[in-house]
């Protein structure tokens, strides 16, 4: 957590950094992105993607279904392997 990251823009070769935090510390004035975001997971090792998803769904056990449905829907509409690899690691 509270990694730093240098993203270069090709077209361009603008430099934007970024800091990546928790998601209730995420902030795009102060270039803060949560590690949930599609920049920062397309930075992670697929080590480290399973890993994020072995404690999501942890951390649902005993909440109930429906809302457990409607949160892979929303992590489907961010980021199909995010949803995917949630849904695995739920058993689904």
């Amino acid at each position: 957590m509270n990694s730093i990251v240098k993203l270069t823009f090709l077209n361009n070769n603008k430099q934007v950094t970024f800091q990546l935090v928790y998601p209730n510390e995420a902030n795009l004035k102060e270039n803060k992105i949560s590690f949930f975001s599609q920049v920062a997971t397309a930075l992670f090792s697929n080590e480290q993607k399973q890993s994020l998803f072995h404690n999501i769904a942890e951390e649902m056990e005993g909440v109930p279904d429906d809302v457990i449905q409607r949160q892979i829907e929303l992590f489907d509409a961010a980021d199909q392997e995010y949803g995917n690899g949630v849904k695995k690691a739920l058993g689904m």
